[in-house]
């Protein structure tokens, strides 16, 4: 399957929980693999530099399936990145979940 598929399904399995009163944070760390299939490779490089290119390609992409995926269900994304900047984690939560009061 390819990465959008993974992550659609990921996403969408997650959508029962809010309405249980449970939060979902998706974590994820594929952009090293989003970039690998955008630009058609078989194999993982060993290299760092290779690798960080690679990231560099794929998170563009990773975000945007994310973003697309969450749209379509309706759902509400959180820019970590820019959440985390000059911050925590707690500071992270509190952006993410700002009507939790133990985070």
């Amino acid at each position: 399957p390819s990465a959008r598929q993974v992550l659609y399904h990921i996403t969408y399995g997650s959508c029962v929980l809010p309405t249980t009163g449970h939060y979902v944070i998706i974590v994820s760390s594929g952009a090293v693999g989003v970039g690998c299939q955008r630009l058609g490779l078989t194999s993982r490089p060993t290299k760092i530099a290779q690798k960080q290119a690679l990231a560099a390609v794929g998170q563009v992409h990773l975000m945007r399936y994310y973003e697309d995926i969450l749209n379509a269900l309706g759902l509400v994304s959180c820019d970590l990145a820019r959440a985390t900047r000059h911050s925590g984690p707690t500071t992270l939560l509190s952006h993410c979940m700002p009507h939790q009061s133990n985070v």
